[in-house]
């Protein structure tokens, strides 16, 4: 099926809360770029595709060990997230 609109998908790493910020920032930023090139080897053409590290999250959001990446899906119909999803 042919899709009318474009989509773009922001892939946003995390990481847990051990270790430095500098660290995890670092780690967070790779995470999402694994996913990129991921998405790539499927396929998905790399225009569509950007990714953004955000280091840790509280223990409040995301319990320790746990790790992921959100993938945000925008439509240029839309200004606004239109699917999300998380990889562990």
């Amino acid at each position: 099926r042919t899709l009318d609109y474009q989509l773009s998908f922001l892939l946003i790493g995390t990481s847990d809360p051990v270790g430095s910020k500098a660290s995890n920032l670092s780690i967070s930023s790779a995470r999402a770029q694994n996913v990129k090139s991921q998405l790539i080897g499927l396929g998905v053409p790399e225009e569509f595709l950007y990714t953004q590290g955000i280091g840790e999250l509280s223990f409040a959001t995301l319990p320790q060990g746990v790790r992921s990446v959100t993938i945000n899906v925008f439509s240029d119909r839309k200004q606004t997230v239109v699917a999300q999803g998380k990889i562990p």
